[in-house]
């Protein structure tokens, strides 16, 4: 990976810890228990976007071991972890399938609806117990929701970050791809 654009996912990592800490502290306010907006997805669906799949991923892993690290305990990485890879593997899917017939908002309420089902996968598990899915049609409204909020966010961030473009000094136009 090229220094700038390691230095810009370095940023972006921040960036999403930091949103994560702070929608920690809010007050859960929805209906239903342990769904929220997922702040820090934002920046996972601009890094999906602008730099694709493989880095989104590993970008996805990274910040959940650093929150689980640094403020949300050890089985949070498992839960998030496999929302995460469940989540960019179906966006990756859709983008391949629909290609432009899909935005980041159908992207992101995807990515949501699919990190939903793999935390309701690893809490299956932990708990040997299939009745954690009948709580799936109640995530995937907050997933609706929070997916459309998400995917406007990280609609109206990725032309302001292309427009930037980071361009470097050596002549090398985008940092992006």
């Amino acid at each position: 990976m090229h220094t700038k654009r390691t230095a810009v996912f370095a940023l972006f990592c921040a960036l999403a810890l930091v949103l994560g800490y702070f929608e920690n502290l809010i007050p859960a306010f929805l209906v239903v228990p342990g769904g929220k907006i997922g702040l820090a997805n934002i920046v996972t669906m601009v890094v999906f976007c602008l730099m694709g799949a493989k880095p989104a991923l590993a970008f996805g892993v990274l910040r959940c071991f650093l929150s689980s690290v640094l403020y949300s305990g050890f089985f949070a990485f498992f839960y998030g972890c496999a929302g995460t890879v469940l989540s960019v593997l179906s966006m990756a899917a859709a983008k391949t399938v629909l290609r432009d017939k899909v935005s980041e908002i159908g992207l992101s309420i995807i990515g949501a609806a699919f990190f939903n089902l793999g935390q309701l996968a690893v809490c299956a598990a932990v708990l040997e117990s299939l009745g954690v899915f009948r709580y799936f049609p109640a995530l995937l409204l907050v997933s609706a929701v929070a997916g459309s909020l998400t995917g406007y966010a990280a609609n109206r961030i990725i032309p302001l970050c292309m427009e930037k473009n980071f361009k470097s000094k050596n002549g090398d136009n985008n940092i992006w791809k």
